[in-house]
């Protein structure tokens, strides 16, 4: 009786005891995801610029794409002629398609502003002022482009496109995008790579992908990535995007993702997770209003 009980005592202690041997403890619950709308003072700023860095990929997609228009609407130069073309900007290409030089490019709105744009029912336009100057190469598909000040709606643009072209209803832009732009008082860098297009119909900016970084002013930045981001300002008269997804992370900020809709752009509000947690509103202005009393400090 006494051997029988030992062996069932030592065969319920293997039993209990093997699996933590061999790795196979109890189970554990998994961690829940982060379900927080607190966010510090970096993490306001990483949703403020990125969000903002989509204007100023916007605009430089409009200004790179308007050197296309001769091809597009059909009034290509011949092979040894410059030509100018538009009015708001005025686009003009110097040089020779013979020759084995890109053509001489420069998009020009002019010192005064200039409307380049209405909406249908007149409730939204495109004003801008400034130019951008650079180069052409028909044979290669390749524009690049430096932007001098280049405002459009009181936000201006400054930096550099290296872009090879798509033509098309909507005009493919693919390439690498260096850009300053300042919106609303705060300067947004945006640098890295990533495929833009432009509806010539609809007049909309979709940012289809972009992976690179953004960083404001004082030096914090942070890595990007954008996933069919759509930017309208003829229909909604604002450069916050009206769909689409990004996501932000960097050095002492959690993972985030933004997400916009068609409320955005009239709201200034958009959806933010934190590391796969509960979706909750930040609103862009009460973030803006922080950031200028954090740097009032």
């Amino acid at each position: 009786m006494r051997t029988k009980l030992r062996i069932i005592t030592a065969t319920i202690i293997i039993t209990l005891i093997l699996p933590l041997m061999i790795g196979q403890g109890c189970p554990t619950t998994p961690a829940d995801p982060i379900d927080t709308t607190d966010l510090s003072d970096k993490e306001n700023a990483a949703i403020s610029y990125a969000a903002k860095s989509a204007g100023g990929l916007s605009n430089g997609a409009f200004t790179t794409q308007a050197s296309t228009g001769d091809l597009v609407n059909g009034s290509s130069q011949s092979v040894a002629s410059d030509i100018t073309f538009g009015t708001c900007p005025t686009v003009t290409k110097t040089g020779s398609l013979l020759d084995s030089e890109p053509l001489t490019l420069t998009v020009d709105f002019g010192p005064e502003s200039c409307t380049a744009l209405v909406s249908q029912d007149g409730t939204h336009t495109l004003v801008g002022s400034g130019s951008a100057t650079g180069t052409f190469d028909r044979p290669n598909k390749t524009i690049n482009l430096q932007f001098n000040n280049l405002t459009c709606n009181d936000e201006s643009l400054d930096g550099s496109a290296n872009i090879v072209y798509n033509l098309g209803t909507s005009i493919g832009l693919t390439g690498s995008w260096d850009l300053t732009w300042v919106a609303n008082g705060f300067a947004t860098s945006t640098d890295g790579n990533g495929t833009c297009s432009y509806d010539t119909v609809n007049w909309i900016t979709t940012i289809s992908t972009f992976t690179g970084s953004v960083a404001d002013s004082t030096g914090w930045s942070f890595n990007v990535e954008m996933t069919n981001v759509k930017v309208a300002v003829l229909i909604y008269g604002s450069f916050i995007p009206f769909e689409g997804s990004m996501t932000v992370s960097g050095s002492d900020i959690r993972t985030m993702t933004l997400t916009f809709n068609e409320n955005s752009p009239t709201t200034g509000e958009v959806q933010v997770s934190i590391a796969g947690g509960r979706t909750f509103t930040v609103s862009l202005e009460d973030l803006d209003a922080a950031l200028a009393a954090l740097e009032a400090i």
